[in-house]
């Protein structure tokens, strides 16, 4: 019987899906959890990095009793069991898509772990092991999501970074003081007129 996606595809994406793997069902859901969305490079390189122990996955969902680690997170592991499967489904899938003639800008459209059919693991304890689905859809995209988000980012810092042109206010001009216009002087060919008291009749009385 085929198996079923979760979701249906398009011809513009590829899909590939690993079945039966004896891994941790809560890892690999905080694994796909850190990916969903991230471009496909970007994906690779955040994989390789756990495996090497540099980056931690956050765990968000599954974290009891775990501890805090470096970085933008609370709680988080180191995964390295489940982060080599989910790379080789990354790798299956990138295949796929070359195959189909998918361009380089691949984005993961949908991953998600299940839980795979309970068997009992031989010996005296009587465990049940660990089995666990992993899918995964890969996405063509005119261009990597991230690089957007990282201009959009960079164009606000150098926005904030240019001082504003400052506004010259206008700068009023001092009014020059109002100066009364001064009485014109005789000249010295005219003799200064002098005022003439009028006569006053002498009464009779």
């Amino acid at each position: 019987m085929a198996y079923r996606y979760s979701i249906a595809t398009t011809e513009k994406q590829a899909k590939a899906v690993i079945l039966n793997r004896p891994i941790s069902t809560k890892h690999s859901i905080e694994v796909c959890a850190a990916l969903r969305g991230l471009a496909a490079d970007r994906a690779k390189l955040l994989l390789q990095g756990v495996i090497a122990k540099r980056q931690a996955i956050p765990f968000k969902r599954h974290m009891g009793d775990v501890g805090h680690r470096k970085g933008n997170m609370a709680a988080g592991r180191y995964p390295v069991k489940t982060a080599q499967a989910v790379l080789e489904l990354l790798e299956s899938a990138s295949t796929n898509a070359q195959f189909k003639g998918l361009g380089a800008n691949l984005i993961i459209r949908h991953i998600a772990a299940k839980q795979g059919p309970s068997t009992r693991r031989p010996g005296r304890r009587n465990v049940d092991a660990k089995r666990t689905h992993l899918e995964i859809v890969l996405e063509e995209t005119k261009a990597a999501p991230r690089k957007e988000k990282e201009k959009a980012k960079e164009k606000k810092k150098t926005a904030k970074a240019k001082p504003e042109p400052e506004t010259k206010a206008a700068v009023k001009q001092p009014t020059p003081p109002k100066t009364e216009p001064k009485p014109a002087s005789p000249s010295p060919a005219e003799p200064a007129k002098t005022k003439t008291q009028p006569e006053t009749e002498a009464k009779t009385p």
